[in-house]
């Protein structure tokens, strides 16, 4: 049996690239062993239970709900918060009192904790799960996100320095109490060997939602030329991105392509976004959408405009697996080496539009992406993810003498 510790219960159609692999990571378990979902008690993992993937094979343990909070909680939501790294106080609370949950961990071949802010569980998780392999997935590098976090604040260079110190001390302290890390690219696993040299890692490619083999168009008779953004907005990330695209870059490319539309999905838009696409003819926000193939399907060129953040951008991933024309800044192109070849890749606003006019009027070589796209949905499949992820974990169970 495999115990997960998650922040997010997974579920078919979560409106975040994070939950959907979570979701497939979990699912690919099912197939192999019984899992067990640990995560805290919120309204959102509460309507996820009924929803999870394969209920027969996938538990579910969820934490008692706080019916005030303290002012103790209240702190530890503020270091959580600064830090990005220290783990839920209600999980930790959950694994030393809930007995039911103390035998599963006991009874566990592996426990894995997904994203790296319930690594900091490891420690009270060892009382009870004894030599077990500990597994994190990283999905991103805490240190590096909070890094570019910090450099955008107007705070002065000591304080910023004092700080990146201190989250890398913390990131170091909750990697070092795992058996292994499991990162999404070589860039991310050199990144965590960096912080804390003597951890184990291993990259698994993520999957990615399979795109059809030939690209079918949908567009209707008479609909312009789409550029498309696809992301959860409400992460601050993405919203940030979509509105230096929509300020600094979309002026741009609407003088050279003034007929062109740029097209926003994703769920969560703010009320200061949805300002900034009313009442226009070039933009439309569609926030969120039950089926993204039809945003790919409209779209003629795919932005990647984020500035911050770390970690493989799936988004990225997913365009190129679509075939199409992909912009995207640095920070978008961050552990892909696909993206180099196929992409253009631009930090500088007018960079950033020459790319989307160029691919707009046809400038990016159609045998070239063809190529990489191949590539891309070989290495990203479902089919060799599984593989992958499988093959690691029962290796990982044999040398501990667990399960496989």
């Amino acid at each position: 049996m495999i115990v997960t510790f998650t922040w997010a219960i997974p579920y078919p159609g979560i409106d975040h690239a994070g939950g959907e692999y979570v979701l497939r990571h979990t699912t690919a378990l099912a197939d192999r062993w019984p899992v067990l979902l640990v995560a805290e008690n919120s309204a959102a993992n509460d309507r996820a239970v009924a929803m999870r993937p394969r209920p027969d094979r996938v538990g579910v343990s969820l934490t008692r709900p706080y019916n005030r909070w303290t002012v103790r909680q209240l702190g530890w939501r503020v270091i959580r918060k600064l830090t990005a790294v220290t783990p839920s106080r209600a999980l930790a609370d959950h694994i030393r009192r809930d007995v039911s949950l103390q035998c599963r961990l006991r009874e566990a071949d592996l426990v894995e904790f997904q994203w790296t802010d319930t690594f900091g569980l490891a420690t009270v998780v060892r009382e009870f799960a004894g030599e077990v392999p500990l597994v994190g997935i990283a999905h991103d590098v805490i240190s590096q996100r909070q890094d570019r976090r910090v450099s955008s604040l107007p705070l002065p260079e000591p304080i910023r320095r004092a700080y990146r110190r201190w989250v890398r001390v913390h990131e170091r302290r909750v990697l070092a109490g795992l058996d292994v890390v499991i990162t999404f690219s070589e860039k991310d696993a050199a990144l965590v060997h960096q912080i804390a040299p003597d951890v184990v890692t291993e990259v698994v490619a993520p999957p990615v939602a399979a795109a059809p083999s030939a690209r079918a168009r949908v567009r209707p008779a008479g609909m312009p030329q789409v550029v498309a953004f696809v992301g959860a907005l409400y992460r601050p990330e993405n919203e940030e991105a979509v509105h230096w695209f929509l300020r600094e870059v979309w002026p741009r490319v609407r003088r050279a392509e003034a007929s062109a539309q740029f097209h926003i999905s994703g769920a969560g838009p703010s009320a200061d976004l949805r300002r900034s696409a009313t009442g226009r003819d070039d933009v439309v926000l569609w926030g969120y959408r039950d089926d993204l193939d039809e945003a790919y399907q409209q779209a003629d060129v795919v932005v990647i405009p984020v500035l911050k953040g770390a970690g493989v951008k799936f988004k990225t991933i997913t365009a190129l697996s679509w075939g199409l024309p992909v912009v995207t800044t640095t920070v978008g192109a961050e552990g892909i080496p696909e993206a180099a070849e196929a992409a253009a890749i631009a930090d500088d606003p007018a960079a950033f539009a020459e790319g989307v006019v160029r691919a707009l009027r046809g400038g990016v070589e159609v045998g070239r992406r063809a190529h990489v796209t191949d590539i891309v949905r070989q290495r990203y499949s479902e089919a060799a993810f599984v593989r992958r992820l499988q093959e690691l974990y029962e290796g990982l169970m044999r040398r501990s003498g667990n399960g496989g």
